[in-house]
């Protein structure tokens, strides 16, 4: 399938592309009075389909917003990146506001059979799975244009292979990657820029958030979910298996600031993420879900009117093998980056790692609006002596499969190092990967570099800059294989310092960072009965230079009600770590709660965003008669009741469940257990079971005893341990049973049985 030029001008003239395609492409089943043109793949699925079968669908509509004049205005009134957000968010959502309520009307009073209907408006799309007639009716409104199969698209990191953990990577403390030489990032560093106080995303498999190299660099880590972590897969940040967003991520921004361990670009960026993409052989997302990841990231605190929170860089290290059911040329997706780059954000692809072979480039990184608009990477082995560093075999070569001309046809845009990559894994470990995706955030961390050097630049500006300064290898001028070379970010700054002036690198005066909130202190919260207010501490540090005197902050829980606490007098020298105690605050009561602190900037700030803190806790259950007149007997005939269990699965794995087993008495019981043989927490995460809240009367000592028993694990899957626990104080004196799995006999054996704990009474 080839997309032909008139799709790289989808506004306003989608509908004159959708019957120039039709009479080209349409074959077999024909559709009366068709308006739409309605992608091949479409037609097959819905041959194929059964009577009442539900089909996943994008109808795009027919007029959509003119985001390439808007982005022309805006170039020639030179508006700054920061205030385009805002005007291509209003533009699209009025186009969206005005187009689609007919269409869903249409929809909604059909009478045929629908399910799973989303709107769109980084697009002007509608989202939905409809059975054929409807998909016929749709295909007849005037107001649609184009309909296309919302196949899965995209779920595979295009990681190529792993060397293993290392135990280290160098020789002393405060070295950094061969990469980020190879790439001239430490002659930025020489002149300061670091990447201070710019926003990235990874759209990736997901990120441990607490690797050393990241934790203080993930805004999840520092300000509410609902503003920094785009759930698909987990509702918390975590990573999958792999670690490969975790390993992307690093490469981009990563500096463990304990040992000066550099194996990032841009090491003072920050950054948000999102976790759609899924490893080898993993169910991937329709292409509806993956692009509803950019929709948030042109607005992820909701809020139309700022534009802080919108990345200036994304990095996309993934991308599937095109096909009929994975077009490479979607106008869905064409139209999605064509938003983004009006934005004023940067998005960058690896290549993906089909090479050598021409044609090779994945969906959606070959798609080609313009210079950059779907800009990709090449691997190239920056491990070797330059200046002519080889590409690597398996990365993919153009060029683009979409129609085009001249240099929007080559395919990738540049190259960058992506063989033996070392950087972060798991939780704290670090491990050399090869692929594209370790190309990329190369590139991206590039572009953070000249952000921070250029503000008011747009995305398409730095990467235009990295493109035409790019250092020219294998053959002469730009190709289908090293693009127009290996990317060099001096070079890329002399560029745009030619025709504009760079902004002086901060200076770090005046910098008070939230190092930590110290209460609430636990991750865990027993509700106590009358439970009703907080008295949050955070932990401030001035990492400045200059003593700051006063502090304000503003505070809220579960998005409540914000409350500002001020102290003019408080005194806080360089160097220097203090506890502020804040004025009580009312909480909500609910399962997960977080706490959000934000010290107000002082003038000449150094750094925005470590203003901000969080802290998360989960409140368990309380039922209101534990207290201890009766032994509780929990028989999981209702599983884990949610209003006094709590089930704390970080890595979305395997964890506690229920199941029927025989137990000690030979009885057939439900139980709380877990499958040890295939349990595996990633990166040590630990899954808990929390049980409810017991008040017990008493000031003195409180001691728990447990009474188990269980055996060695055998051939009979069936057996499982049992157990009985008690309070009393004064090491067991007044004891009181207080919970136990149901039955009579569940205490410990008199006497050893053979495989059995304990071994005697």
């Amino acid at each position: 399938m080839v997309i032909k030029n008139a799709l790289k001008f989808i506004a306003p003239s989608v509908r004159a592309f959708a019957f120039s395609c039709a009479l080209l492409a349409l074959t077999g089943t024909s559709i009366s009075a068709q308006y739409a043109y309605v992608e091949q793949n479409l037609e097959d699925r819905m041959a194929d389909a059964s009577k009442g079968e539900l089909i996943p669908v994008v109808l795009m509509l027919d007029e959509t917003a003119d985001l390439q004049g808007l982005k022309a205005e805006m170039d020639l009134a030179n508006v700054p990146a920061n205030r385009r957000p805002q005007t291509a968010i209003a533009l699209l959502k009025e186009k969206a506001a005005a187009t689609q309520p007919a269409v869903i009307a249409a929809i909604e009073n059909s009478e045929m059979n629908y399910d799973n209907l989303r709107s769109f408006w980084v697009t002007n799309s509608i989202a939905l799975h409809a059975e054929k007639p409807l998909i016929d009716l749709l295909s007849s409104r005037p107001e649609v244009a184009y309909i296309s199969y919302d196949a899965p698209i995209v779920g595979e990191a295009d990681h190529f292979s792993s060397r293993g953990e290392l135990s280290d990577g160098r020789s002393e403390d405060g070295g950094s990657e061969i990469g980020l030489s190879v790439i001239g990032a430490p002659e930025l560093w020489a002149m300061g820029y670091t990447g201070l106080n710019v926003l990235a995303m990874t759209f990736d498999t997901g990120v441990w958030p607490d690797h050393p190299a990241l934790t203080r660099r993930f805004l999840p880590n520092r300000m509410p979910l609902n503003k920094t972590w785009f759930p698909f897969d987990s509702p918390v940040p975590t990573d999958k298996a792999s670690s490969h967003g975790t390993h992307v991520s690093g490469t981009m921004l990563g500096l463990d600031t304990a040992t000066a361990d550099t194996i990032g670009v841009g090491f003072k960026a920050y950054f948000i993420a999102t976790d759609p993409t899924v490893g080898s052989g993993d169910t991937p997302k329709p292409l509806t879900d993956v692009m509803n990841g950019f929709e948030w990231a042109l607005n992820p605190d909701g809020d139309d009117t700022t534009s802080d929170d919108v990345p200036a860089v994304i990095n996309n290290s993934w991308g599937r093998t095109p096909s009929e059911a994975n077009p490479p040329c979607a106008p869905f997706v064409i139209s999605t980056f064509e938003a983004v780059e009006a934005a004023g954000i940067a998005s960058i692809f690896s290549a993906g790692n089909a090479g050598p072979g021409d044609t090779t480039i994945g969906v959606p990184n070959n798609t080609n609006m313009g210079l950059v608009n779907s800009f990709s990477v090449g691997a190239l082995n920056g491990n070797v002596a330059g200046p002519d560093y080889p590409i690597a075999e398996f990365s993919s070569r153009g060029p683009s499969l979409c129609d085009a001309e001249g240099s929007l046809l080559i395919k990738p845009e540049v190259s960058a190092p992506g063989v033996n990559v070392r950087s972060s894994v798991g939780s704290d470990s670090y491990a050399s990967f090869s692929g594209t995706s370790m190309a990329s955030p190369h590139v991206s961390g590039a572009a953070i570099l000249l952000k921070e050097a250029f503000p008011s630049l747009t995305g398409e500006e730095i990467l235009l800059a990295l493109y035409h300064s790019a250092t020219d290898l294998g053959e002469p001028g730009e190709d289908n294989t090293y693009g127009m070379g290996l990317i060099n970010v001096k070079a890329a700054f002399d560029h745009l310092a030619e025709t504009h002036d760079p902004v002086p690198p901060g200076q770090n005066q005046f910098d008070l960072e939230i190092l930590e909130i110290v209460e609430p202190s636990a991750p865990w919260r027993c509700s106590v009965q009358g439970y009703s207010a907080a008295t949050p501490v955070i932990r401030v540090r001035n990492a400045g230079t200059e003593t700051v005197t006063g502090i304000a902050v503003e505070y809220s829980i579960n998005g409540g009600e914000t409350s500002l606490f001020e102290d003019a007098a408080a005194t806080f020298a360089p160097g220097t770590d203090t506890d502020v105690s804040l004025s009580p605050i009312e909480t909500i009561e609910q399962s997960t709660n977080e706490l959000h602190a934000r010290i107000i900037p002082v003038e000449n700030e150094y750094d925005l965003f470590n203003n901000n803190g969080v802290k998360r806790w989960q409140q368990t259950p309380s039922p209101d008669d534990n207290d201890l007149s009766n032994t509780i007997i929990e028989d999981f005939s209702a599983g884990f009741a949610p209003e006094i269990w709590t089930v704390y699965n970080p890595d979305n794995d395997i964890t506690w469940d229920t199941a029927l087993v025989v137990q000690a008495d030979g009885d057939i019981g439900q139980a709380a257990w877990m499958r040890f043989s295939a349990y595996a927490p990633a990166a040590g995460q630990q899954d808990q079971l929390i049980g409810p809240t017991f008040f017990y009367g008493s000031d003195e000592a409180i001691t728990i005893s447990f009474d188990y028993y269980y055996r060695r694990r055998t051939n009979n899957p069936n057996n499982f341990d049992t157990l009985s626990v008690s309070i009393g104080y004064n090491c067991g004196e007044g004891s009181k049973e207080i919970w136990r799995k149901g039955g009579e006999d569940l205490y410990t054996n008199d006497v050893h049985f053979p495989n059995a704990f304990p071994e005697s009474a």
